[in-house]
């Protein structure tokens, strides 16, 4: 048999997996898991993404003296670490 025989032989028999029944099906069901997990994917960016800016630190003069403030903000609140260069609790000693 030759060389160019045997590939239509295995280019044929190719064609005729592909449509049978149970190829389709285990290709529909790949793509199902595949776009579950895309979908899963991005949403667990985008939840990582709050996370992160939820907690960055912020420096900024916002109150008092010249000295920055350091703080949190989440869902735009503030949650202060230092005011005026000096901790929370001895800002208000």
């Amino acid at each position: 048999m030759s060389h160019n025989r045997q590939l239509q032989d295995i280019e044929k028999e190719l064609r005729e997996l592909k449509n049978h029944p149970i190829y389709r099906k285990k290709n529909l069901t790949f793509n199902i898991i595949a776009g579950i997990t895309m979908i899963a994917a991005l949403r667990c960016c985008s939840y990582a993404s709050d996370i992160y800016d939820m907690h960055k630190v912020y420096t900024k003069n916002v109150i008092g003296n010249d000295a920055p403030e350091k703080f949190y903000e989440i869902n735009g609140e503030r949650v202060y670490l230092e005011i005026d260069g000096k901790s929370v609790d001895e800002y208000f000693k």
